[in-house]
């Protein structure tokens, strides 16, 4: 199957009450091999949206409302998604040239690690080819915005208003950490999913059992964290999370994230034994090392495996990587926290009420971004963001809930 990057206009009988992402992007992916040949041309009067391809200026109907006065689609709603979900518009993550190296690619200086990640990204984010089908940027919510007029076909299982925070504890150092963020979250009201690397390095007991005290989650983020995990055989991935299993039902654990964001079709299906929830995807992806990805989603949903996914929308820190400043970043995310929770342009977070998903990664170290390491400043930004979302609340029975649906 062949696909190819179609651009989304408003129709005629576009539904006011779902805004138009003005500024943004609003683009799927798309394949002729997905379309469907309506039985008649439907009316113009009654289109919702109109597609076309990326560099032409012929829009065909994409959704419209028949005379039963039912959403139509000029696409298999269905199928469309398994694409979104398995990202079958791009090629499966291969292994990253770290997983070949003979030492762990974390030993390699921050500073030398930042810079040649920043340098990629950067390549990738200025020379996007308009033929590779992705979904392209942070703030396209094409897909979405598909779902939303669709209705009960466009349904991904949940409509709970979330809000995930998640933290990767990446070293040892990071523990320090733990403790000083989670009493600043909890001043808000507010508790994390903290995801430790069991087999990197020791782990603190005794701030992970303080943590779940206090109602805090423990997550895996992987069991080694040297980016090969995706990529062992079935047998090899299940072998080694078994060796695990009295460390995760020691903690509860029920969530995992892959390292690196790195996933595939196999580590799902091996996930879904283990546990009840993945969070390794994201809406929309620029670090693929095979071309930009990301699931195009903003909500919930379950893999056939069963295995739920938590798209994480604003992996916070990234944009340091392609040159925003820290003390930006905040301004840098305001549309797209608009754009998941559906609501038009508000001077503050605090007035939203989220009808997506946002799940907010926040790392607390040793990521190489610009935040710094200095506790007086990481604190203060820390502050400013728990300020800036404290409308929100965690739903701890996310997964309970979103099952139920």
């Amino acid at each position: 199957m062949t696909f190819y990057i179609a651009r989304l206009k408003e129709g005629e009988n576009y539904k006011n009450e779902i805004i138009w992402p003005n500024g943004l992007e609003a683009s799927i992916p798309f394949s002729d091999e997905i379309i469907k040949k309506p039985s008649k041309d439907p009316r113009k009067s009654s289109v919702q949206l109109y597609w076309s391809k990326r560099k032409s200026n012929i829009f065909h109907p994409l959704l419209w409302t028949n005379n039963e006065g039912q959403p139509e689609c000029a696409v298999d709603i269905p199928s469309w998604l398994e694409i979104l979900k398995y990202e079958s518009y791009r090629l499966e993550h291969k292994k990253p040239l770290r997983t070949i190296l003979p030492f762990n690619y974390h030993l390699i200086p921050e500073k030398i690690r930042f810079l040649i990640i920043s340098s990629i990204l950067r390549f990738k984010i200025n020379c996007t080819s308009s033929a590779k089908p992705s979904p392209i940027s942070q703030f396209n919510i094409g897909c979405e915005t598909l779902l939303s007029l669709c209705g009960k076909q466009g349904h991904m299982g949940t409509d709970l208003p979330l809000l995930v925070l998640t933290h990767d504890i990446e070293t040892v150092y990071g523990f320090e950490w733990i403790e000083k963020i989670a009493r600043i979250e909890e001043k808000f009201g507010f508790r994390s999913l903290w995801n430790v690397i069991p087999r990197r390095y020791p782990i603190n007991k005794k701030v992970l059992f303080s943590l779940l005290d206090t109602g805090h989650e423990i997550g895996m983020h992987g069991i080694w964290h040297n980016s090969k995990e995706a990529f062992l055989s079935e047998e090899q991935i299940v072998r080694e999370i078994s060796l695990l299993k009295s460390f995760i039902e020691e903690f509860k654990i029920k969530a995992y994230r892959s390292p690196a964001w790195l996933r595939t079709r196999k580590m799902y299906k091996i996930l879904s034994r283990f546990f009840s929830y993945d969070l390794s995807c994201l809406d929309n992806d620029p670090f693929s090392l095979t071309g930009n990805g990301g699931v195009g989603l903003i909500r919930p949903f379950m893999f056939e495996s069963g295995l739920i996914e938590l798209p994480c929308t604003l992996p916070f820190e990234s944009p340091v990587y392609w040159g925003v400043s820290a003390g930006n970043l905040l301004d840098y995310w305001k549309p797209k926290i608009i754009v998941v929770c559906g609501k038009p342009a508000r001077e503050t977070f605090a007035e939203l009420k989220s009808e997506g998903l946002i799940n907010f990664e926040y790392e607390t170290v040793p990521h190489p971004t610009a935040w710094g390491k200095h506790e007086d400043k990481r604190k203060e930004r820390f502050i400013e963001i728990g300020k800036k979302i404290k409308s929100f609340e965690i739903d701890k029975n996310i997964i309970k809930e979103a099952q139920q649906d």
